[in-house]
């Protein structure tokens, strides 16, 4: 699988280019990316029937085949957004793409390019659960000292 290294520097342009697209142009490059920097299928089918060879040679080789295969199965793009998450703004970013996708999934024509946005919001999704887990959080106290900024997002 082809993994793509990602700076910080790139992350933030990809950021900064994403949104400066028009909202009604946003459909095709998140298209372009969901097919183009998803799962590589020719590598999943590969591994997938090393997987049943696998298995008449021992568990052993069984579970590196189904670690290779779990590798496969994984994005290209999840390595850019787990990247995008560590910048300022950048989960807020991914939840404005996230509803990007959400707006723009019930127009797509193709069912080849609706499955494949479907993966692509799934795993802005994924990654958005794992980080927002209760483990994570860091809740604070709003008292009339709080900033205003935080009182104002808060809607009672």
């Amino acid at each position: 699988m082809l993994m793509l290294i990602v700076s910080k520097s790139k992350c933030r342009r990809f950021c900064d280019h994403y949104t400066s697209i028009a909202p009604e142009d946003r459909l095709r490059f998140l298209t372009t990316l969901s097919k183009q920097y998803g799962v590589n299928q020719e590598a999943v089918v590969q591994v997938a029937r090393s997987v049943v060879s696998a298995q008449e040679k021992g568990e052993t080789l069984l579970l590196m085949t189904e670690e290779r295969l779990r590798h496969t199965l994984i994005p290209q793009y999840q390595q850019l957004f787990s990247k995008i998450g560590r910048l300022e703004g950048g989960v807020k970013f991914l939840v404005d793409m996230r509803a990007d996708i959400l707006t723009h999934l019930p127009g797509v024509q193709s069912e080849e390019y609706k499955a494949h946005m479907r993966i692509l919001q799934q795993t802005i999704r994924d990654l958005l659960a794992l980080w927002f887990s209760v483990g994570f959080l860091h809740l604070q106290r709003i008292t009339w000292q709080s900033p205003c900024d935080m009182v104002q997002k808060v809607k009672i």
